[in-house]
């Protein structure tokens, strides 16, 4: 039978805690219908990361140590494997904030090797410091050590991190706020964790990594739940959402076109094309499959004029009969007086 040394009870629960609510997350994922999104895509990465992290952590807690099992080589790879699935989860979590925010694929195709070069540099350093241990170590006893250069490699890796957060918080501050998203959330528990392993010995950041993750998924799952899977737009369900948010002051509509689709067409190309020209403070809804409408918030001076040739352009290059319509809040109109009159909650 084997014994658990007393002293890692502790790290035990927590990890295993953390593997537990990763390996839920995880589950969850691959079970919900996802969109085909590349954002959906790289938040799978990061659980898989998050998860192999949780594990390895579990599974080092009970092999470090001068009285434990196992050999020193297979502390070092597992040790490796965790490194490694923390600078890979931050380098996915930086890629999935940027196709949460902007939705822009092929500027982040364009970003993709600046991104790509300190992850290049950890694994390189990683796989390195198997065989040197120049950035940390495992002694005869199996004890864990960390060299001066493990606080330049955790800085490069939380690079990614600063540039997250870099990424969210422009975008705060340009569009006001994004929808179904905070990164605070995110941050709040990963802080929790480093700090518990600041000031005890249990390895608090993979479980803050882990509540984290939780968070992350729970926010995206209220989105799915708002989200015309057809389309990629919003369903009539958020309707109400969206209302409730114009009545506390958050968004403030100024223009709103309406579309009248075509019966038995394939529009997935043309949602696609719509997306990409349409402005980024923006909610658009599928009322149902022959109607939906885009509610615009801000400056829209002009804009009206842009995106009625835009829509033209789209219909004729697609062969589609596109039928749209417009309305402009007035001067004397409040938000929520002009959304009201102009759209139907419920449908």
């Amino acid at each position: 039978m084997f014994d658990i040394d007393q002293s890692i009870i502790g790290d035990v629960d927590v990890n295993l805690a953390a593997a537990l609510l990763m390996g839920g997350v995880l589950i969850m994922t691959l079970w919900r219908s996802r969109s085909g999104k590349k954002a959906d895509t790289i938040f799978l990465f990061m659980v898989i990361a998050a998860f192999v992290g949780a594990v390895a952590g579990l599974v080092i807690a009970f092999f470090e140590g001068p009285e434990s099992p196992g050999s020193l080589a297979l502390v070092v790879s597992i040790e490796t494997i965790l490194e490694l699935s923390i600078t890979i989860q931050l380098f996915f979590l930086l890629l999935y904030v940027f196709l949460t925010i902007h939705d822009n694929r092929d500027y982040l195709i364009r970003r993709m090797k600046f991104y790509m070069i300190p992850l290049v540099i950890l694994i390189v350093l990683s796989i390195v410091n198997i065989f040197t241990g120049i950035i940390w170590y495992y002694d005869g006893n199996k004890m864990y050590h960390e060299m001066g250069l493990y606080t330049v490699y955790n800085l490069i890796r939380y690079l990614y991190l600063i540039l997250a957060i870099y990424q969210y918080a422009r975008y705060r501050k340009e569009n006001g706020q994004a929808r179904f998203f905070s990164i605070w959330f995110y941050l709040v528990p990963i802080l929790w964790g480093t700090i518990l392993e600041w000031v005890t010995p249990i390895s608090g950041f993979i479980l803050g990594n882990a509540i984290a993750n939780v968070i992350l998924f729970i926010m995206i799952s209220q989105k799915v739940g708002f989200t015309d899977e057809g389309s990629g737009f919003f369903n009539i369900r958020y309707l109400k959402l969206l209302s409730e948010k114009i009545k506390a002051g958050e968004y403030e509509p100024h223009l709103l076109i309406r579309y009248h689709l075509p019966e038995k067409k394939d529009l997935s190309d043309f949602f696609r094309m719509l997306k990409e020209i349409l402005p980024d403070q923006c909610d658009t809804v599928k009322l149902d499959d022959t109607n939906c409408i885009t509610v615009i918030y801000g400056d829209t001076r002009g804009l009206i004029n842009m995106l009625s040739e835009d829509i033209r352009m789209i219909s004729e290059e697609l062969c589609l009969n596109i039928e749209f319509d417009y309305v402009v809040k007035q001067r004397d109109e409040t938000p929520v007086k002009f959304f009201e009159k102009n759209v139907v909650i419920g449908g």
